[in-house]
């Protein structure tokens, strides 16, 4: 079981969200976190008898790059687009 809660993105500024996750079946354990790319992340876990927690910050030669990625279905709207181009070249070129 896992969730992406407050997702939120500004162009030019930080990625940033919050997580929860359990991968206990009785759902007696679950963790979480916070994430601010370029900033920081914080963990926490909690379990019956137990807990923990831990941040990690990045520096300043931390690198985080987003980069878009195809939908397959561009993929596939290229191909019909192609395709389409090519049968009214081979009309146009026959006598």
């Amino acid at each position: 079981m896992c969730g992406l809660f407050e997702f939120s993105y500004t162009p030019g500024g930080a990625l940033n969200f919050y997580t929860a996750w359990s991968t206990d079946p009785w759902g007696e354990g679950v963790a979480g976190g916070h994430a601010i790319s370029g900033v920081e992340v914080k963990e926490h876990a909690y379990w019956p008898g137990g807990s923990a927690s831990y941040t990690l910050r990045w520096t300043g030669n931390a690198v985080f790059h987003i980069t878009p990625a195809p939908e397959p279905a561009s993929y596939g709207m290229l191909a019909l687009g192609l395709g389409v181009l090519a049968v009214g070249a081979r009309r146009r070129s026959r006598p």
